[in-house]
């Protein structure tokens, strides 16, 4: 962790010291000599010292001539003078230029441990002061960031008992520019379902990155090579934004590669602005220029990447004609899945022809294509329809609001309109009671193997969304939470009946291809680890 130099011209001096102290024990993993100043010099512009031991009297430039060397470059070096003397001149002029203490030939060892146990707790605490406010003003930048682009002032943030309210305007642009001087910026913006939530990318405890742990992406994207910093903020309706930070002028080669990678899926988009200095932030971090980031990405439908510029686009309302509700109302009469997404695709194509529309319009008309058919609906099978299904149509218009490209609001109306009509044919739609303990049924049969929700929903022919608001209701957990926990409970049924068992074994046998990801799993909910389980059977 720390490096020490020592700088003296007896050779057997530095040896003993190298060879005899218990540097390990202090933190210190490379101790390196020095004969004389200019080595120590040298030495000090080809490493990292944080800590120098250094004689007085050496050959040509003396120790304190070192030391003054040491004192005007500000390095944050800790200097100990060595000196075979006792003079009080040597003592003074040392303390002038900030060594940290004095040691008299012959040196003790338990003198040198005082001095590297001094050291290494001032250094610890300095690197816990750095780390808490390094925290709290990257906390701060992220909610400057974020009200900065969304108008909105969701979060305060506590210290030293009193409230901080984020920096106003620009003025947090002006310190972050501080800051990271001679850095690079990059403004990105994400798309996708799991951004829904202003609060998954600013969870209570945590300020922002590096470091962050919200949604994940950051911290991929903290990952990249010339990432120095990220400030995240959400944009709403799925949108998250990132302004990275970068060490140099280069744009950063994996940027694009790793975004495609998060944005996995066809409904998923993003978009990027060029690499710019300092002076050309402020035109991209407005409320003004997030519409049109919003616009850009609702109506991307290819998995390419969307460069931007600071322009707007004017966006209009958009309104169903009435030959097209009356096509649409004929095809629901007669209950047709194929005509129904033919009159979909035929509005998405519409709409991607002319990528004008605003978004809330475009959601609007969809959702009154759903009401439509849900009044049909009520009309001929509200007697024989479960409550579970007319709570699932006010959860069905939510997932339309929640839909964050063009693309995703259609697939999400294909599989609505489906679940409705396949409702229908069964006079009220499959017991929900009766689909969920199919699921649970077949969890048990196959937890060895990967189960994924959408999967299950495709076997008992519904939308995964569907299926797993019908599994809430009736389990009161999420199915996530559920699969964890059978998986879990398996597990400790396997321990207890076989003590020869391995833990990768029962990993294994319970769906958990990686034992460390099975064992952190199993503490989660159980509170102690498989091991740990085990000695207490």
């Amino acid at each position: 962790m720390y490096t020490v130099l020592l700088v003296d011209d007896e050779a057997i001096l530095r040896e003993g010291m190298r060879k005899y102290i218990p540097w390990n024990e202090y933190g210190v993993n490379t101790v390196l000599e020095a004969a004389d100043v200019a080595e120590a010099l040298d030495a000090m512009d080809r490493h990292e010292i944080d800590l120098m031991f250094v004689d007085v009297r050496m050959p040509g430039e003396s120790g304190l001539d070192l030391l003054q060397t040491v004192h005007k470059r500000r390095s944050g070096v800790h200097v100990v003078i060595i000196s075979g003397y006792h003079e009080f001149e040597y003592a003074q002029l040392s303390v002038r230029y900030g060594a940290e203490d004095y040691l008299l030939k012959p040196i003790k060892t338990e003198d040198v441990t005082r001095i590297l146990g001094w050291f290494r707790d001032q250094r610890e605490q300095l690197r816990k002061e750095q780390r808490e406010e390094k925290r709290w003003m990257n906390d701060l930048f992220a909610k400057s960031f974020h009200y900065a682009l969304t108008g909105k002032d969701e979060f305060l943030t506590e210290r030293n008992g009193a409230a901080e309210e984020r920096l106003q305007t620009f003025e947090w642009l002006d310190k972050l520019v501080h800051r990271y001087t001679g850095c690079m910026y990059q403004f990105i913006a994400v798309a996708g379902s799991g951004y829904a939530d202003v609060r998954e990318l600013f969870p209570k405890s945590s300020g922002a990155v590096p470091g962050h742990a919200g949604t994940g992406t950051a911290e991929r994207l903290a990952e990249l090579e010339q990432v120095e910093a990220i400030v995240p903020a959400v944009l709403g309706d799925g949108i998250a934004a990132y302004l990275l930070v970068y060490r140099n002028a280069a744009a950063e080669d994996g940027l694009m590669e790793l975004l495609g990678q998060i944005c996995s899926l066809p409904e998923d988009a993003w978009a990027y602005s060029p690499v710019l200095s300092a002076s050309g932030l402020p035109q991209y971090v407005t409320q003004a220029y997030v519409e049109t980031i919003r616009t850009k990405l609702f109506y991307k439908t290819d998995r390419k990447p969307v460069p931007f510029d600071p322009g707007h686009i004017v966006t209009s309302a958009y309104e169903i004609s009435e030959a097209t509700l009356n096509a649409f109302r004929k095809a629901v009469s007669e209950e047709s899945p194929e005509k129904i997404k033919f009159y979909l695709s035929e509005l998405y194509f519409q709409l991607c022809a002319n990528p004008l529309y605003s978004i809330a319009s475009v959601k609007r008309a969809y959702k009154q294509l759903y009401e439509l058919a849900l009044e049909y609906g009520r009309r001929h099978y509200e007697a024989s329809m479960p409550e579970s299904g007319r709570a699932g149509d006010e959860w069905a218009l939510e997932t339309v609001d929640r839909s964050v490209t063009l693309l995703a609001l259609h697939r999400t109306a294909e599989r609505l309109f489906t679940e409705l009509v396949r409702r229908w044919l069964n006079e009220g739609g499959r017991s929900s009671h009766r689909v969920v303990k199919e699921v649970k049924k077949y969890v048990l049969s196959h937890l060895s193997e990967p189960i994924l929700l959408v999967d299950l929903a495709e076997k008992y022919q519904m939308s995964s969304e569907y299926l797993s608001f019908l599994f809430k209701k009736q389990e009161g957990v999420n199915f996530n939470h559920y699969l964890k926990q059978t998986r879990i409970d398996k597990a400790k049924e396997l321990l207890r009946a076989s003590s020869t068992l391995k833990v990768y074994e029962v990993a294994f046998a319970v769906g958990y291809q990686d034992a460390k990801h099975f064992t952190k799993v199993f503490k989660e909910l159980t509170g102690i680890t498989p091991a740990q389980f085990i000695e207490r059977l």
